[in-house]
């Protein structure tokens, strides 16, 4: 098959890897490339330095704090572990589950045994 003709059938694998170089610019992440290669750790580890070296995050700087982030992602497990505590929930689980069941049996025959 030629790549011309797998371009074709299928647009939608430029457009990833496309994405994926814009998604890499704008967040400042280091990946092995794009070619299906050996990576080389020494060339990782000297981009992935020059990175750091570049924003300055492992600076010394006296007095400098943390920026605190006001559009924080919401903690959906923690908020599901206390709504599944609270007192509804769990009464409505048990009483869903704690009623009395029947111990009688019924051996009616489903069929007059000639298999009909």
């Amino acid at each position: 098959m030629k790549w011309d003709y797998f371009k074709k059938l299928h647009p939608s694998i430029r457009i990833i890897r496309e994405l994926g170089k814009h998604m890499e610019c704008e967040f400042n992440t280091l990946t092995h490339g794009s070619s299906h290669t050996s990576p080389s750790a020494n060339a990782d580890i000297q981009m992935l330095e020059a990175s750091y070296r570049e924003a300055g995050l492992h600076e010394l700087i006296p007095g400098r704090k943390p920026r605190v982030r006001k559009d924080k992602a919401t903690d959906m497990i923690t908020k599901g572990v206390v709504k599944l505590h609270s007192k509804w929930v769990m009464k409505r689980w048990q009483d869903s589950r704690q009623f009395e069941r029947s111990q009688e049996e019924d051996w009616e025959p489903l069929s007059d045994g000639n298999g009909e």
